[in-house]
Parts: C-alpha cells; sequence; structure tokens
C-alpha cells in the first residue's frame, strides 16, 4: 500500500495490473472497470501521485514493448546533443548520395592542339636592286615586293607615314639608303646581318628579329667593313621575309671627306608567308 500527497490510501500495483494497463494502451483502448477489478485492483480510484506513478510506468511499459516488439528504432544516446545528431543521420538513411559534382578534367587549347608552323612561299630569288646615294633632301628606297627602288624627298616620306599610320597600314619601303654625306644604309623593319646562309626563311626571320639593328654608315671611317661585297642580310618587312646579299658597291661620292659609295646593290630573295 501507498499513501498520496492529500492522504488517500490506494494499492500496491501487481505485475498483472500492469500488464492490463499495457495492453490497454497498445491497443488504444482505456481499461474497463472489469479488467481493472479482474486485476486485483478493485475499484478504488487512483490520483495524485499514484496516478502520475501509472502514467510513467505505462509510458515506460509500452516503450519497452515497441523495442522488443521490433517495430521501433531503438536510440541508445545519452545526450540531447547525441540523440539530435543520431535522429539526423537516421532520418537520411536510404536517400541516394549523389557524388559531388567535379568538373571534367579537360586539356586547354594550348596544350590540346599545337600551334600550326608557320609556312613560307618563294616569291622569287637572286633579284638584283640597287640604291643610290641620294641628295641631302631624301633618300633611296627599296620595295621589295615590287622590286623597284625610287627617290623620295623628306617630304613625300612624312606624307606616306602619315597615310599609312591613318589607314592602320605600314609603309611599303623595305631598305633605305640615306645621307649624302654619311650613307645611312639600314631599314625600319627588323633586320641584321648573318654570317653565313640561313638554311630557310625561318631561319632568315628569326635572325632578322633577333638582331635589333637599325641602320649603319657605309663611310668607310664609320663602317670599316661591317656591311661590305658579299654581307648577308636578313630583314623581315611587310612584303615577306627577305634575304639581302651585298654584291657591288659603286664609286665613291667623290666629294666631301666621308667618301660614302654612290650606290649599293644588293642580290634579293623574298619569301612570303604561305
Amino acid at each position: 500500500m501507498f499513501q498520496n500527497g492529500h492522504g488517500t490510501r490506494g494499492r500496491v500495483l501487481t505485475s498483472q495490473m500492469m500488464l492490463v494497463i499495457i495492453e490497454s494502451r497498445q491497443r488504444g483502448r482505456s481499461v474497463t472497470k472489469n479488467q481493472w477489478i479482474a486485476s486485483g485492483g478493485g475499484a478504488a480510484t487512483l490520483i495524485g501521485g499514484a496516478a502520475t506513478i501509472i502514467a510513467a510506468l505505462i509510458t515506460s511499459g509500452v516503450m519497452l514493448l515497441e523495442d522488443s516488439d521490433g517495430g521501433g528504432t531503438q536510440n541508445n544516446c545519452s545526450t540531447g546533443a547525441d540523440c539530435a545528431g543520431r535522429d539526423h543521420n537516421e532520418a537520411g538513411q536510404g536517400q541516394p548520395t549523389e557524388p559531388p559534382a567535379s568538373s571534367p578534367s579537360s586539356p586547354s587549347a594550348a596544350s590540346a592542339e599545337a600551334a600550326a608552323p608557320t609556312t613560307y612561299s618563294l616569291v622569287y630569288e637572286h633579284k638584283p636592286l640597287g640604291l643610290s646615294l641620294p641628295g641631302c633632301s631624301g633618300s633611296w628606297y627599296a620595295d621589295f615586293e615590287e622590286r623597284t627602288s625610287k627617290f623620295y624627298s623628306d617630304d613625300d616620306i612624312r606624307d606616306m607615314k602619315a597615310q599609312a599610320a591613318n589607314n592602320g597600314q605600314q609603309v611599303p619601303l623595305d631598305f633605305y639608303y640615306t645621307n649624302c654625306a654619311w650613307g645611312t644604309f639600314g631599314s625600319a623593319n627588323p633586320w641584321g646581318i648573318v654570317s653565313s646562309e640561313p638554311t630557310g626563311p625561318e631561319d632568315c626571320a628569326d635572325s632578322a628579329q633577333s638582331a635589333g639593328m637599325d641602320s649603319i654608315s657605309l663611310a668607310p671611317s664609320e663602317n670599316q667593313g661591317q656591311v661590305e661585297p658579299g654581307t648577308l642580310i636578313c630583314t623581315v618587312t611587310d612584303a615577306g621575309v627577305a634575304l639581302l646579299q651585298v654584291k657591288s658597291f659603286g664609286p665613291d661620292a667623290g666629294s666631301g671627306a666621308m667618301h660614302s659609295p654612290e650606290r649599293v646593290v644588293l642580290d634579293v630573295t623574298l619569301w612570303k608567308k604561305s
């Protein structure tokens, strides 16, 4: 027997009484009076503390029966954080897991496709072209593509350069001979002196691009044998890649102290990009 907080005395719950209560909870029905009396409970009403104890026992009993019956999910976590994590993991069971997205590894365009090599075709070879020492107000220019040389005044050259710049073009003049005293020989395009005949247009173009020459005076006191008959020159212009060989110098100008050659004759071979 036990006594609740109001002094009311109740019966001790027997195991048979507990089973009746638990089975009724499982079936979703209340305990009938006859069931209660048959289990030894009598007609006494349980109130106060006794009712609280019964409710706790019923809840525990139902949980135990559900676990033992295999219909419930056992959860042996001890803390709130553990239970939250367990519930989250169990909720996700049975869901398909998608692999993380990954970007396809494709080689870059530069490595996948090798750059196409530059190819050249021969335009002409071993054609003579001459440049004369000009007067002191202009220059002689060679146009390899047209295979011509011509004298241009300083005003002509300024106008040609301005027009080409406005049109986004290059002045189609490939090599010059200027300065009536010093005999300045050179080009605004890449060019350079080579020690031996290049193996082809690609080799000649590389030599011209790497030489970095501007101009050179053909006056004997300045030239000192750098450019003379037999000298090989490579240049890259809008006309293509040209191999020049100095064939001859004309007689000295005959006036002044510089004695620059009056004429320079070139042997020209020209390639263009295919």
